[in-house]
């Protein structure tokens, strides 16, 4: 099997997990609008492609697809996943599963407002969240919610932007001064990732890894430690069958007072699949399974808990376009 990641950035280790896993008779592809990002340097080969607004950016990738017989397509930037959905036939067409979810949902994942509004509708636990100042204000002057309040960009990535604001004065200033910020009710629990992986035969989430964030920095969670729970996994597995995912994704979470609150979603690898992949879950099997035809049975809460991740600084060394 070979599979394109498209725009892979930072994510080395993952794409050498990936590698590990799907073994010689496999490869694996990576583009980047720039050769200064370490992922390109772990795949078996690579492509400096245009910026995904670029008229001519699908075309590139679909001449790669060829080039590379490529059988299963993602990506590890959000954005992106809503340019794969919309051109999903053309894909299939080439005999190429897409990795992302189908349009409607991709749409969803990349709006966090749009997310919660659905949460909302469907009954699913998450935060009060408010989509401007004016909304909150009238909120909070009927006291429905108070400070401190989380804000994050509606349509960020990773936690770039996401903070804690104490007080009204200070929330007005970063609402006049920034655009697109959501705020959010702030929920003192636990924060928690799951990795998940949603079968591209059944659609069901057949894989699930549950982590405890420990700290976390720019980007995510720096250290991790694993857990499970049953109540967890029914929660996440009903909020899948609600929309039409394929293939990996990534849910952030909270829990307090006996109750899990869903925040949002990446319907993409999360870059701490790592630590799902050393605790024995391999979503790069369930994919090439599913490739090849084979619906993957469900399998909830086969590793180890209480295993610790924690990521690390290290240098990549590139001489000639090559990793040494």
């Amino acid at each position: 099997m070979n599979i394109l990641f498209c725009s892979a950035g930072k994510h080395g280790q993952l794409i050498r997990d990936i590698k590990l896993s799907l073994g010689k008779d496999s490869r694996v592809i990576t583009t980047s609008n720039s050769n200064m990002v370490p992922s390109l340097y772990f795949a078996d080969n690579y492509y400096i492609v245009p910026d995904i607004t670029n008229k001519n950016y699908l075309d590139i990738i679909i001449d790669i697809c060829k080039k590379e017989n490529i059988n299963a397509i993602t990506t590890m930037l959000d954005v992106e996943t809503v340019l794969l959905a919309r051109n999903r036939r053309l894909f299939e067409t080439l005999g190429i599963e897409v990795l992302t979810p189908y349009l409607a949902t991709a749409k969803i994942c990349l709006d966090k407002y749009l997310m919660y509004k659905f949460l909302l509708k469907k009954n699913i636990n998450t935060m009060k969240t408010f989509c401007d100042f004016k909304h909150f204000e009238r909120a909070y002057s009927n006291h429905e919610i108070s400070f401190p309040v989380f804000i994050k960009p509606r349509f960020g990535r990773g936690s770039e932007g996401a903070r804690i604001v104490n007080d009204y004065e200070e929330l007005k200033t970063v609402c006049e001064n920034e655009d697109n910020i959501l705020i959010q009710e702030y929920i003192d629990g636990v924060d928690i990732d799951v990795d998940v992986y949603v079968d591209t035969i059944s659609h069901n989430a057949v894989s699930m890894f549950a982590k405890k964030k420990l700290k976390k920095g720019l980007g995510g969670a720096s250290q991790t430690v694993s857990f499970k729970d049953k109540e967890l996994f029914a929660f996440v597995g009903d909020f899948v069958k609600k929309l039409k995912f394929n293939g990996p994704i990534d849910i952030d979470l909270f829990y307090k007072d006996g109750r899990y609150y869903l925040t949002e979603v990446n319907p993409r690898f999360g870059a701490a699949y790592l630590h799902a992949f050393r605790c024995g879950l391999d979503f790069a099997k369930l994919i090439k399974n599913n490739i090849n035809g084979i619906e993957n049975e469900v399998l909830l809460g086969n590793y180890e808990e209480d295993i610790i991740m924690m990521f690390y600084n290290s240098a990549l060394i590139v001489k000639n376009g090559k990793r040494v």
